[in-house]
């Protein structure tokens, strides 16, 4: 038996012709099929897979924002089945990081136990990463535009937010040690390489260990900035270290001395001007 969970509306809505298709090659292959809606709160998805068998395959169909929200649903349940990803989403930069063309990729390892940040008095657990500053205010820019979310969509929002957005000053404690910078761009914490759709910002972070990678993008001139900007898909702008400052840690506080915007795996918040992530 094969249980399809998927968001609707993630990949701008097409995910429904990917379901229907992923269906019907599941059907011929003699499996039963279920499929799930996940934004149907009429029915908890949980609840329901505790009466399918233990063999049953759970398989996620939606990208980063979907698994985003089904991490913070499930991390105090159990799961017995085994989970599977179909990518269904736009920026997939979870599935990047795990380096395999399988179609069908077993993720149950990777759900659990997970960091998580303290944002407004809300516990966040978090797959990819969180940002405070440049890329919350991105991520706020694609996530409310009309237009269509794809690299093109992603890339001329960051260019329009380069204008706008304006720098702010950052306290960041990690490590027994307190680090301030007066110019902030961005304060991004990773639990892996990818983020904004295959952006390498922290080339060296792995999901496979419990490492924290931060990432504090600090004075650096806003003409540079936007002639680095190409380099962060080949992680070679952590080797412009007088503006791009990288730490490992396992926990962190950060404090803005204004609001701003934060991203969790690609998904919004405002207004933000404190977080606390842990493993």
């Amino acid at each position: 038996m094969d249980i399809i969970l998927y968001n609707p509306l993630s990949r701008n809505g097409r995910n429904q012709k990917i379901v229907d298709k992923l269906t019907l090659r599941l059907e011929k292959e003699g499996h039963e099929v279920i499929v799930f809606n996940l934004l149907d709160l009429s029915i908890d998805f949980v609840d329901m897979l505790k009466e399918k068998p233990l063999d049953a395959r759970v398989i996620i169909v939606g990208g980063d924002g979907t698994l985003h929200r089904l991490v913070n649903y499930i991390q105090d349940k159990t799961i017995n089945q085994e989970i599977f990803l179909y990518r269904g989403g736009t920026g997939n930069d979870f599935a990047r990081s795990l380096h395999t063309k399988e179609k069908l990729i077993p993720i149950k390892q990777y759900l659990f136990n997970l960091p998580h940040t303290n944002i407004n008095a809300k516990k966040h657990f978090f797959l990819n990463g969180v940002g405070l500053g440049l890329d919350g205010r991105v991520v706020y820019e694609v996530n409310e535009t009309k237009g269509k979310k794809n690299k093109r969509n992603y890339f001329r929002k960051t260019m329009k937010t380069f204008f706008l957005f304006k720098p702010f000053k950052a306290r960041i404690r990690l490590n027994n040690e307190e680090h301030e910078f007066n110019k902030a761009w961005m304060v991004t914490v990773m639990n892996s390489k990818y983020f904004g759709g295959g952006m390498r910002i922290a080339p060296k972070a792995s999901r496979d260990n419990d490492d924290l990678y931060v990432i504090v993008v600090n004075k650096i001139p806003k003409v540079l900035l936007l002639l680095i900007f190409p380099i962060i898909y080949l992680g070679l702008h952590v080797y412009i270290k007088p503006f791009v400052k990288v730490y490992k840690t396992k926990a962190l506080e950060v404090e803005a001395n204004i609001d701003t915007y934060a991203q969790l795996d690609g998904e919004h918040l405002f207004p933000v001007n404190k977080m606390e992530i842990k493993r």
